[in-house]
């Protein structure tokens, strides 16, 4: 008796440790944020740098609305791999994640409107953002030395790219420099020296000196107007690589590979996306295909007392019924 008793409290011992150590594995970082409190409102100030893993920014702390980010609140968190940026929050401060070097993949709501300058500086190891469709402009030293950036949506809200902001983004190969952009600003594209297609919209009327210097791999620019329309815009100094490619005028954005996401049925639409040869990429809808009756089909035989039922199917290999019909 005494013997089983032991071999219990043994195993409600290891119970009890198994289930400590499923407590300290499920960490949530959101306990590594520092805030403060503006009536209904809450800003994240500071990030503690232990943090690691992935983090999902809460929409509310406290029941208060997480609306902003101050100022290098996360930068140096060397050890953050993914960022996910709430609905909820309109403002990103200068540096926010600058230092980041472990940094992989941001994923920003579409609330944002405001972002300061630098705000991924130096995230060595970042290599695809999604920005919100609602900024302004792409900011000074936004991308600085991100390596390792191979992909970034360029939001139509976007007036102008700042200042050396994708400077040292040497793994870029192609960008879409949305509708709506007019100046391209100093060393913006500066030592992309992997950069061979670049798409430049007709809104677009300066480019500043040096922003495309040392792209030595720039080929191909996609201009959506005709030459002489380009050669009205103002282009400085030490943009030879940007003169001497080649150049595709009056480029219109064609499906050159399409892809299935997922598709349609009789009642669900589908997703598809497809690219230019520009690298330009759009999703589209797929429509709902209806219901296609086939043949009807039995479910339950009639009898002397109760009525049988019958049912069709879509033709299109889902396991869709019409509606009924008695027998």
């Amino acid at each position: 008796m005494k013997k089983d008793v032991k071999i219990l409290l043994f195993i409600s011992f290891l119970s009890f440790c198994f289930a400590f150590l499923i407590k300290a594995e499920a960490v949530d970082n959101t306990s590594y944020l520092k805030v403060q409190f503006f009536g209904d409102n809450c800003v994240i100030i500071q990030c503690d740098t232990a943090i690691d893993g992935e983090l999902t920014i809460p929409e509310s702390i406290n029941g208060k609305k997480v609306t902003a980010i101050a100022d290098k609140a996360f930068a140096k968190c060397k050890n953050l791999v993914k960022v996910v940026i709430p609905q909820t929050l309109t403002s990103i401060g200068k540096e926010a994640f600058s230092g980041c070097t472990g940094l992989i993949e941001v994923e920003m709501g579409d609330s944002v409107t405001a972002i300061g300058n630098a705000l991924f500086s130096q995230c060595y190891k970042l290599e695809n953002v999604k920005l919100s469709a609602g900024i302004s402009c792409i900011a000074e030293k936004m991308f600085y030395l991100c390596e390792n950036l191979t992909y970034v949506n360029m939001p139509l809200s976007a007036e102008y790219i700042g200042e050396n902001a994708f400077f040292g983004c040497k793994s870029l190969k192609s960008l879409i420099i949305s509708n709506g952009v007019s100046s391209i600003s100093a060393r913006a594209f500066a030592n992309c020296d992997s950069l061979e297609r670049i798409y430049i919209p007709p809104t677009v009327e300066i480019i500043c000196e040096d922003a495309f210097e040392k792209c030595i791999a720039l080929n191909t620019v996609y201009y959506q107007g005709d030459e002489n329309d380009f050669n009205n815009i103002s282009v400085s100094t030490g943009n030879e690589r940007l003169i001497i490619a080649s150049f595709d005028s009056n480029h219109v954005h064609l499906p050159e590979n399409t892809t299935v996401i997922y598709s349609s049925d009789c009642v669900n639409s589908g997703r598809s996306k497809w690219s230019c040869i520009c690298d330009y990429e759009q999703y589209d809808e797929i429509a709902a295909t209806g219901h296609t009756s086939g043949m009807w089909e039995t479910i339950l035989e009639p009898t002397t007392e109760t009525e049988g039922k019958k049912i069709k199917k879509c033709t299109d290999g889902t396991d869709c019924h019409m509606p009924h019909s008695s027998l």
